[in-house]
């Protein structure tokens, strides 16, 4: 099994992330084949010590890297066809993304 993590820093816009996230990423994870749990963060993020670096989370588990990479195929056509204003946002807004391999401890 592989788990994602897509990591949205905490400096980038809310509003443009809060679209992204329940517009395109959701629903696009909801339908992608081999998906096997999808969590979202729910209010702030919490860190130890100081202000968290992020500002959202959202988690997924695949059967494995190739299910994943169709999402990351389909995210890259969605990049290439918006518009040039949206594509910068998005550019600029992106997460921290972060996929392994996992077993059962």
């Amino acid at each position: 099994m592989l788990d994602v993590l897509q990591l949205f820093p905490s400096e980038t816009d809310a509003a443009v992330v809060d679209a992204f996230v329940t517009r395109r990423l959701i629903p696009l994870l909801k339908e992608s084949p081999g998906l096997q749990a999808l969590r979202v963060s729910e209010g702030t993020i919490m860190s130890r010590g100081a202000p968290a670096p992020y500002s959202r989370v959202v988690g997924a588990s695949f059967d494995g890297l190739a299910e994943w990479m169709q999402v990351v195929d389909a995210l890259n056509a969605g990049l290439a066809t918006a518009s040039p204003v949206e594509r910068e946002s998005l550019e600029r807004n992106a997460p921290l993304v972060l996929f392994y391999d996992v077993a059962e401890a």
